[in-house]
C-alpha cells in the first residue's frame, strides 16, 4: 500500500522529495468483517513511517465525518464553538474545549424523523449554549429546513465523505491548513476481562488514547487479559506476567 502511495506521490517530483503526512480512516467495526486490532494498527503506522512518510495517523469515521462537515460548510470552529451534526438518525454534538474539538454527546433518538422541542432543550443543556452551526449529511424535508434555518446557522449536504475528512486531517498534521484539531474517538465499546471477570469498560466515542491504571487480582486460573472490542468480533488476549 505504502509503496503504491509513495510511487504516486513522487511521480511529479524529484527522487529526493520529502514525503508528507498520511491519515487512515478505519470504519465502524460493526459494518466490516475484518478486525483491525491494535497489532494491525501499529503495523500500519510503523510501515508508513518506515516508508519515510513524515507522519501517519489513524482516525475513526466519526472524526472523519466531523472534518468533512467543516470542509463542506466552510465553518471554522473558534473558542467555545458548538457544532451539531446529524447523519441518518444520529446526532453528534461537538464543542471546542481547550483548543481542540471534542465530541461531548452522541444520540440516536427513537423517532429520528423529527426533532422535538424537548430534544432541542436537552441538546442545548448538553452544549451549554446555542449551536454555532447545525450540519446535515443528507437532504431533509422542507419542514425540517424551515424549522432549523429560521433559528440556527444551517448547512445541508448530500452526504459526508470520510475520505475527504481524512484528507483534511492529513493537511492539519502537515500544518497546511488552519483548522482546530478534533480528538480521535474509540470506534466501539471496549471491555477488559481477566478470566470471566470484567475489570474495565471504555465506551464508544470516548476520546483516545485512553489512559487508566488498574490493579488486577489474579490467580493461576486467570492469567489472561482479554480485550473485547465488539460482540461481533473475536476477542484478543494477552497473557499476564507472572
Amino acid at each position: 500500500m505504502y509503496a503504491h502511495l509513495k510511487s504516486n506521490a513522487t511521480k511529479s517530483f524529484s527522487n529526493d522529495s520529502n514525503l508528507g503526512t498520511i491519515c487512515i480512516c478505519i470504519g465502524d467495526l460493526k459494518y466490516v468483517s475484518y478486525d483491525y486490532n491494535n497489532n494491525i494498527r501499529k503495523k500500519l503506522i510503523e510501515n508508513g513511517l518506515a516508508a519515510e512518510f513524515k507522519g501517519v495517523e489513524i482516525i475513526d469515521t466519526c472524526t472523519a465525518m466531523f472534518f468533512d462537515a467543516m470542509r463542506q460548510s466552510n465553518f471554522y470552529p473558534e473558542k467555545d464553538s458548538v457544532i451539531w451534526i446529524h447523519n441518518y438518525g444520529t446526532w453528534y454534538i461537538w464543542k471546542v474545549i481547550n483548543d481542540s474539538v471534542q465530541l461531548i454527546f452522541c444520540e440516536k433518538p427513537n423517532d429520528n424523523t423529527w426533532i422535538t422541542e424537548d430534544l432541542i432543550q436537552k441538546y442545548l443543556e448538553k452544549s451549554q449554549k446555542n449551536p454555532d452551526a447545525i450540519i446535515y449529511g443528507h437532504q431533509v424535508r422542507e419542514y425540517l429546513f424551515d424549522y432549523f434555518s429560521s433559528r440556527y446557522n444551517l448547512h445541508i449536504f448530500d452526504q459526508f465523505n470520510f475520505v475527504s475528512g481524512a484528507l483534511i486531517k492529513a493537511k492539519i498534521m502537515a500544518g497546511k491548513i488552519k483548522q482546530i484539531n478534533a480528538l480521535n474517538l474509540l470506534g466501539r465499546d471496549l471491555k477488559l476481562f481477566v478470566g470471566k471477570n470484567e475489570i474495565s469498560h471504555f465506551e464508544q466515542y470516548q476520546t483516545v488514547p485512553v489512559g487508566k491504571v488498574l490493579r488486577v487480582k489474579k490467580n493461576a486460573n486467570d492469567m489472561v487479559l482479554k480485550v473485547n472490542f465488539s460482540l461481533f468480533l473475536s476477542t484478543s488476549a494477552t497473557k499476564l506476567p507472572s
